[in-house]
């Protein structure tokens, strides 16, 4: 209902004024008079302007999509001052076009720029008084290091107040009401930043930490896992198998990030809690509610709202890096573009499926263990489609030159994995057949994999199948215990491994004993690796042979999943991570016919 009651009443403000000015200037006044008399009927319209688009913000059920309502109710409201003031202005400017009729003037002026500047000032220290009030500021150094070998600037500061770390934990009240952050909410409760402590094998890790070098150090994972507890100082760790691990105040309450100037491991932010503002949705009882009140005050003033939870840092890549720096690496150079993080993984929550057009705080990456493992088979489909470029993942502001794939009418999907197959010889039957396997990292801004080297694994499945519809050869199919043969070739992995403090294999990631990180081979971004296969082809294969080559990723290793989910139930969920195609190619070859080998160079 706000918008016609909205247009009708500014129809007739309009007509209202119109008439009124008319008559006026067509009085026998002066022209002074005349003048005034229409300031004062513009202030009186652009008053009753400002005074019926509240009317119609307040009920709106949601402030996002009213946008143009809000700025036409905050201009009216500047415009109406400035039509008070030069209705103002007008007597005085004729008075002091009289003979003498300066000093009168300069005298009002006076007075008025006196009097506006005490108002002024008084509304500003009014406004801002609360504000300039110091709240309590949380630095903490974010690394695996444990407690007792950090130096003294790198061990955790005392707790925040109990109440200031409740507020920080807080994330219902963010969409509690209609017309606030719901979708937000949606994808957050879901995503893998504040589910995945929860799970069976994170909670074990924990159980592990806390047996092999005490309970303090729980805290070195909560900085990006559980913050609750580092601001707390509650070390309760099974408290998250029920309740967020992260919260919307913990990320939007950070001020400033940093790296170490030496140690590539150590990372810095500081959390600095807007107590005012966070406590109008903390009540009385600690619990996080808004009152009718103070959700009026948010309406009334949504842009004062967002400025206290966004800052220019949450769109640079420091921002997530100070979490994932430890695997993430991003480029050195930017080349002539570069996305950065929240360009690929905020994209609007229409491209992935949901509702609207906000940027998604789902943040969609390549680990399905966290959805699988909690029984959440949607949220796999999501993450899997994603990364096969199933869904439209371009960036608002892609850059044309940026390499894409199309599907029918759709054609704004990006390739991650740029792949082609080049036969070095024509197939014939009973004889080896061999060609390589060309991948291009062309749409992954950082190195692939990139996630903890004990965890993932990644590798080139391919299948090749002749004109009868027989596969004729397959390497790298996971068997029924949802492993890679044994005899798989190491050469056809992407990854590495870690090393602990006895330089032995890094095993059921036991970050808090990480000595060193090797890394066999990787793709970094705008780079490529070649893989060649070989294998006979049986006396009775017919062509074309149609050659599928895939890189498989997953996020957890089999070994690990064993380890970490033996004692948990599963039901009917296999205990394994799904594995996911980050890019894949099809090439049809022709059988030997004494011409030169033809492959579709076409990939995904």
């Amino acid at each position: 209902w706000p918008r016609p009651f909205l247009a009708l009443a500014c129809v007739l403000c309009a007509l209202g004024f119109w008439f009124t000015t008319r008559r006026m200037l067509s009085g026998r006044l002066a022209s002074a008079v005349k003048i005034a008399a229409a300031g004062w009927q513009l202030v009186y319209f652009l008053l009753l302007l400002n005074l019926f688009t509240g009317m119609a913000l307040l009920p709106m059920q949601n402030v996002a999509r009213s946008g143009y309502l809000f700025l036409l109710h905050e201009w009216a409201g500047y415009a109406a001052v400035a039509a008070f003031a030069f209705s103002l202005a007008v007597p005085f400017a004729a008075r002091a076009s009289e003979p003498g009729g300066m000093r009168h003037y300069w005298k009002a002026a006076r007075a008025a720029i006196v009097v506006s500047a005490f108002f002024a000032a008084g509304l500003f220290a009014l406004v801002s008084l609360e504000d300039q009030v110091p709240g309590p500021v949380y630095n903490a150094s974010l690394s695996t290091i444990p407690i007792e070998k950090r130096a003294p600037e790198d061990k955790f500061p005392a707790p925040l107040p109990a109440d200031v770390a409740g507020m920080a934990q807080m994330s219902q009240s963010c969409a509690e009401n209609p017309g606030c952050h719901q979708q937000e909410m949606e994808d957050f409760l879901i995503s893998n930043h504040n589910l995945s402590v929860r799970t069976p094998y994170f909670q074990k890790n924990l159980r592990m930490l806390k047996e092999e070098i005490g309970e303090e150090n729980l805290l070195i994972c909560a900085g990006c896992h559980y913050p609750y507890m580092m601001l707390s100082g509650n070390l309760d760790y099974e408290y998250y198998k029920t309740n967020n691990g992260f919260s919307c105040v913990y990320c939007h309450q950070i001020g400033s990030v940093r790296k170490h100037a030496s140690d590539k491991r150590i990372t810095y932010l500081t959390v600095e809690p807007h107590v005012a503002h966070l406590k109008m949705f903390y009540n009385a009882n600690g619990n996080p509610r808004i009152s009718k009140w103070n959700e009026l005050l948010v309406k009334l003033n949504p842009t004062g709202h967002g400025r206290v939870f966004t800052r220019p840092l949450y769109f640079e890549d420091e921002y997530c890096q100070v979490c994932h720096e430890l695997q993430i690496k991003t480029p050195k150079f930017a080349g002539l573009q570069r996305n950065t993080c929240i360009r690929c993984h905020m994209q609007p929550r229409r491209l992935l499926g949901f509702e609207g057009a906000k940027m998604n705080h789902y943040f969609p990456g390549t680990n399905t263990a966290v959805p699988h493992t909690l029984g959440l088979r949607e949220v796999v489909d999501l993450v899997q489609a994603w990364v096969r470029g199933d869904i439209d993942s371009s960036a608002p502001d892609a850059k044309f030159w940026t390499l894409r794939k199309s599907s029918g009418e759709r054609s704004a999907r990006a390739v991650w994995l740029f792949m082609n197959i080049e036969p070095e010889s024509a197939p014939r039957p009973g004889e080896r057949f061999s060609f390589n396997v060309i991948t291009t990292n062309t749409g992954i801004d950082h190195q692939f994999p990139s996630a903890p080297l004990d965890l993932v694994e990644a590798w080139l499945h391919v299948k090749v199948v002749d004109a009868t519809g027989r596969t004729v050869y397959e390497l790298g199919a996971l068997d029924e215990n949802f492993r890679l043969a044994p005899d798989y070739p190491e050469q056809l992995r992407l990854g590495g491994y870690m090393l602990d403090s006895q330089n032995h294999l890094l095993i059921k990631n036991r970050v808090w004993d990480i000595q060193k990180k090797i890394i066999l081979r990787n793709i970094m971004p705008y780079e490529s690796v070649k893989d060649r296969i070989e294998f006979t082809l049986p006396e009775n294969a017919r062509g074309p042979l149609r050659v599928t080559a895939s890189w498989m990723y997953r996020k957890l290793n089999q070994d690990f999943v064993d380890w970490g989910l033996e004692d948990t139930d599963m039901g009917d969920l296999p205990k394994t991570a799904p594995a996911t195609v980050v890019g894949d190619v099809t090439a049809t070859v022709k059988m030997d016919s004494g011409k030169a080998p033809h492959a579709s160079l076409r990939g995904n």
